[in-house]
């Protein structure tokens, strides 16, 4: 059973998102009209359960050997402030090594309401 995915100290979000904001990913979410943030803790194990390659899970696991936990900073864009219920934009996902703050993986997905 995988523990469910937990919300983070202050001081752990605001490194989690300096480590984000690194990556050049983050600078084309961030340029979007609408660009909402969110960093939370998840079991490595979450990782098995994303649609990335065999590869890139393997390269994201070996990077968090030692470790139990991935941080997930999110990026939620979109043309415009989303409504209750309605919208859709683009989702930017980055793994960040919970000791380290360094960015493991990053992609873009979308999302919709």
């Amino acid at each position: 059973m995988s523990m469910p995915a937990t919300s983070v100290p202050e001081q752990t979000e605001r490194r989690a998102l300096a480590a984000a904001q690194s990556h050049p990913l983050q600078k084309e979410a961030a340029g979007w009209p609408y660009c909402a943030s969110d960093v939370f803790e998840e079991s490595k194990k979450f990782i098995d359960r994303m649609r990335l390659t065999e590869e890139e899970k393997s390269h994201i696991q070996s990077a968090l050997t030692g470790v139990e936990r991935v941080l997930v900073v999110s990026y939620w864009t979109s043309e415009r402030k989303p409504e209750p219920l309605s919208g859709g934009g683009k989702h930017y996902a980055f793994f960040v090594h919970p000791e380290s703050f360094v960015v493991i993986h990053a992609g873009i997905g979308t999302w919709r309401s």
